[in-house]
């Protein structure tokens, strides 16, 4: 519901200011953060989505801008571990709690300002919405037990 409430903020911002909208993901905020210390090459952005799996999405970072290789998708975590014997750079918020190879990382508004200027993000505040990759659900409990009426005196 955070992400929700972000959105609509920067919505009622939007309209009421009168300025443009850049639209940046979380993961290409990440991503921009290492982009913004110089990092070059592949890299994979990797964030915690429970459940013993990661959001994951891959860039290449270039000198000009980001470019996405992969789209953002769910792995388990021998994917991830695969990208790390491979030598590539992964980073993420917290990642390192389930990858001592990989490195935690938090973006500043300067990076993702950074992205937003280098790709052009902008956008009609109307249109933006938040990326989900599972299926809403939940599992429902079983029934129960209805207490005894207790007499009240």
């Amino acid at each position: 519901s955070g992400i929700r409430a972000g959105i609509a903020t920067a919505q009622g911002w939007i309209q009421v200011l009168k300025i443009p909208l850049a639209a940046v993901s979380t993961v290409e905020g990440l991503a921009g953060q290492l982009w913004a210390e110089g990092f070059k090459g592949r890299g994979h952005v990797v964030i915690d989505a429970q459940r013993n799996e990661f959001y994951m999405a891959t860039y290449e970072f270039l000198p000009e801008r980001l470019q996405p290789i992969t789209s953002l998708s769910i792995v388990d975590k021998p994917t991830v571990t695969n990208c790390l014997e491979r030598g590539e750079r992964v980073i993420g918020p917290n990642v390192s709690r389930f990858f001592s190879e990989a490195r935690d990382i938090y973006p500043a508004a300067s990076a993702i300002g950074r992205i937003a200027l280098a790709e052009r993000f902008w956008t009609r505040p109307e249109i933006v919405e938040p990326i989900y990759l599972r299926e809403p659900g939940f599992i429902k409990s079983g029934a129960v037990a209805a207490k005894p009426d207790v007499p009240r005196g």
